[in-house]
């Protein structure tokens, strides 16, 4: 586990926790569209893929290259356990683990958007 401020990192034991309270809390948020995507799905649906995705976690990508939680990074393909992206702030193109960016989140946005444009749609014909 992190502290809120991320400098500080500690080991807990998971009913030492609230994070089954807080993943059950989000995940009965989300909508019957949203909880079938999967990120296999995610590789597939193109038309899913968000045009930016945010950095959730600070790596170091090379010497004096760090990319910081927070980070917008373009996207330019999607790959099983893979996300290619530019950062345009350090100048180069790299590959993410989808957990450490919020391209689930984007993704299950975006499969919520076209589902109300197709309601939209087969409602004006």
């Amino acid at each position: 586990m992190r502290t809120t401020d991320g400098r500080t990192w500690f080991a807990a034991e998971p009913d030492e926790t609230d994070v089954l309270d807080v993943a059950r809390a989000a995940y009965a948020k989300l909508t019957p569209k949203q909880r079938e995507l999967t990120c296999p799905m995610l590789v597939q649906r193109k038309e899913l893929w968000p045009y930016q995705v945010t950095i959730t976690r600070s790596f170091d990508l090379a010497p004096g290259k760090t990319v910081h939680a927070g980070d917008q990074v373009l996207v330019k393909d999607v790959q099983p356990g893979k996300v290619d992206v530019v950062s345009e702030k350090l100048n180069a193109r790299f590959g993410a683990v989808p957990p450490a960016t919020d391209l689930m989140a984007q993704g299950n946005g975006n499969a919520v958007g076209i589902a109300q444009e197709s309601r939209d749609l087969s409602l004006l014909h």
